[in-house]
């Protein structure tokens, strides 16, 4: 009976970290893409340099879920595109019996971001 619990525990405690070091590995990920076009746009050899809105839409391509937004998601980003962070809050809610619309938010528990439709 203990082996069995022994190896229960060790399989969720192998599934924790195994979740734990997903996010900071894809959060990385994204910090270095972003460090990538930033470190880019300062060489001498690139004649065009990144405009804000190319910036914004860099940002946008990496923390935006293409495959939730195709499935109905109404807020469909997969990390915050402000920090990077992944660790996202969802809530959805409806104000009133008269009001058959559903109301979503998301906000990022790291640095505060926040949206809503």
């Amino acid at each position: 009976m203990r082996e069995i619990l022994f190896l229960i525990f060790g399989a969720f405690l192998g599934k924790v970290i195994d979740v734990i070091y997903g996010r900071l590995f894809e959060e990385q990920r994204f910090l270095s893409n972003l460090k990538i076009v930033f470190e880019e746009s300062k060489k001498d050899d690139i004649k065009k340099k990144i405009t804000i809105r190319e910036l914004n839409k860099l940002i946008n391509d990496q923390s935006f879920d293409e495959s939730a937004a195709k499935s109905g998601d109404p807020l469909p980003w997969s990390c915050c595109p402000k920090c990077g962070n992944y660790d996202l809050k969802r809530e959805s809610s409806s104000s009133s019996e008269e009001d058959s619309n559903t109301h979503y938010s998301i906000s990022c528990l790291k640095c505060n971001w926040s949206e809503w439709s």
